[in-house]
């Protein structure tokens, strides 16, 4: 069962545009397998495999994707296939950036940091209420792929965090094994602690949905350090 379905249509020879798409998914490390009637592909993303096929359809291209990353939403990867289609190889990043770090123990992780669907501006009172410090312990305990858990109110008005997802890494790809999602109101540097003391940093610029990548032999969050 596809877990997005979508239309884009188009107007330029659809020859073209096939070879287009096999190239720019190509350049980004993906599969593509089609022709001007109907095919599949696969591209990568700091986050997972996105899988789908389509089907032409007229002046219109129809979409199924059949696996994603549940973090990355339909409406960003119907977005990044719109741009491939309009020319643009960078709309395949799906708004995501990623940058590898070391923890206080010497431990490589990874963030990943992606724009929210909709986005303000911070004003200069938020942003100076934002940088009030805290530290805070919590029990964020490894669970099921895609289940967000919101924060308690205390939790959310100290952190300014709205909810969590910790669990296994299901990206094959990846080195890690565990991924702590996380989608935030106020733009806070983190410090993510689990059992072992050891702590990922996580600074926010923006507000949105944020992902931390890690290893341990004991992956529960127990404090979070914010300034």
């Amino acid at each position: 069962m596809a877990k997005c379905n979508f239309k884009i249509g188009y107007s330029q020879p659809i020859e073209s545009l096939i070879e287009q798409a096999r190239t720019g998914i190509a350049q980004k490390g993906g599969t593509f397998n089609g022709d001007t009637h109907s095919g599949n592909f696969t591209v990568p993303s700091p986050v997972g495999k996105i899988v789908g096929n389509y089907t032409v359809q007229g002046s219109s291209i129809d979409f199924a994707i059949t696996d994603k990353p549940f973090i990355v939403t339909c409406n960003k990867i119907e977005s990044a296939l719109k741009g491939l289609i309009g020319g643009s190889n960078y709309a395949l990043s799906f708004g995501l950036s990623s940058e590898e770090g070391v923890s206080e123990k010497g431990q490589k992780y990874e963030v990943v940091s992606e724009e929210a669907e909709t986005e303000t501006e911070a004003s200069t009172e938020e942003l100076l209420k934002a940088k009030a410090p805290f530290d805070v312990k919590v029990s964020w305990s490894v669970g099921a792929a895609g289940e967000w858990i919101e924060t308690s109110d205390e939790i959310r008005k100290q952190t300014g965090i709205t909810r969590y997802c910790l669990c296994k890494q299901d990206d094959p790809t990846s080195h890690y094994q565990y991924v702590l999602y996380i989608q935030n109101t106020e733009h806070y540097c983190y410090y993510f602690y689990d059992q072992t003391d050891d702590s990922y940093k996580l600074d926010t610029f923006r507000n949105g949905q944020h992902y931390v990548r890690y290893n341990s032999k004991q992956p529960t969050i127990v404090r979070i350090k914010g300034s």
